[in-house]
């Protein structure tokens, strides 16, 4: 049966194809602070200047299919070991041409690009580079965010990373809507949800093009062997899901007919279908969200400690 807790939630935002989000006008959520002063910051806007670096040439588009542009920002590259000032992320970071060639020797004197640089501040320095990157949009007054934050996103990280799968934080909105999230936000953020991935922000909102819809979370799957976009979700990345509409754990929690919105006298199947008694919803099943099941055929299960199959 679906419970009260995902109910709330339901509440907070709108059901959207793949999980639950929050609408850019929807009202704050209280999220919590922390005690530690905010890191050390001189720029202004929260933008550095792009720096060079090996990446696909263009054309860059914002459509499934379309190479992402180089986007650089702000943030910790490892929130765990230097929160105590931002550092520069881009997204050829992860860029990754060899990551599944396993015939690739790189030319004499050359660095091999499968791996980090000894010297980065990624967690990985000197190891491989991920495959796959979720670019995860995220707001401080969002209620599905924090949720996502706090129940999916961790599990789901110390699944993927062994098999190079890797995440990035976008903190988009600070508690206001429209209002850019700021270092303090991104501090307290990643230490309330012990974030262990590289996490920035994004004031001018140079993400915003690649939005599918004017909403939070918005979960982006990028090929990092080829810098394209693979799959955009808005909304929340369920774990697992009744046809990809509702979270479940087990079968049963599809297979109950009530109410899916509070308010809509409407009764539906776990997986948002119309139902009058639970008869109509035996044949709903809980199955991996989507979003993971988009996101793990591009995965390298052949590395040591991956136990995705």
């Amino acid at each position: 049966m679906r419970s009260d807790a995902v109910l709330s939630w339901l509440a907070l935002g709108a059901v959207a194809v793949g999980g639950i989000a929050c609408s850019s006008s929807a009202p704050p959520a209280t999220t919590g602070t922390e005690s530690t002063p905010p890191p050390a910051f001189s720029d202004t806007t929260g933008e550095v200047a792009n720096q060079p670096a090996v990446y696909p040439a263009g054309p860059y588009g914002v459509s499934v299919g379309a190479v992402i542009q180089n986007f650089d920002f702000v943030g910790y590259q490892d929130p765990r070991t230097n929160h105590s000032s931002m550092q520069l992320i881009q997204l050829a970071d992860f860029y990754n041409p060899h990551g599944k060639d396993p015939s690739y020797t790189p030319a004499a004197g050359a660095e091999d690009d499968r791996y980090f640089p000894t010297t980065t501040g990624y967690e990985n320095a000197g190891k491989l580079k991920p495959v796959v990157l979720v670019i995860q949009i995220a707001s401080v007054w969002c209620g599905p965010c924090n949720e996502e934050a706090a129940t999916i996103l961790p599990a789901k990280h110390a699944l993927y990373e062994p098999c190079g799968g890797e995440f990035l934080l976008q903190l988009a909105d600070s508690e206001n809507p429209g209002t850019p999230a700021t270092p303090k936000n991104l501090l307290n953020w990643t230490q309330q949800y012990h974030v262990n991935y590289p996490a920035a922000i994004d004031p001018s909102y140079k993400l915003q093009p690649l939005w599918a819809a004017d909403a939070y979370p918005e979960n982006f799957i990028i090929d990092t062997t080829t810098m394209k976009i693979v799959y955009v979700l808005p909304g929340e990345a369920l774990a697992l899901a009744c046809n990809n509409v509702e979270p479940c754990n087990t079968d049963a929690d599809c297979q109950s007919c009530s109410q899916l919105v509070q308010g809509d006298p409407t009764t539906y199947c776990g997986d948002g279908t119309p139902c009058n008694s639970a008869a109509d919803c035996t044949a709903k099943t809980c199955t991996i969200g989507e979003f993971w099941a988009k996101y793990e055929p591009l995965l390298d299960k052949t590395r040591s400690g991956c136990t995705v199959k």
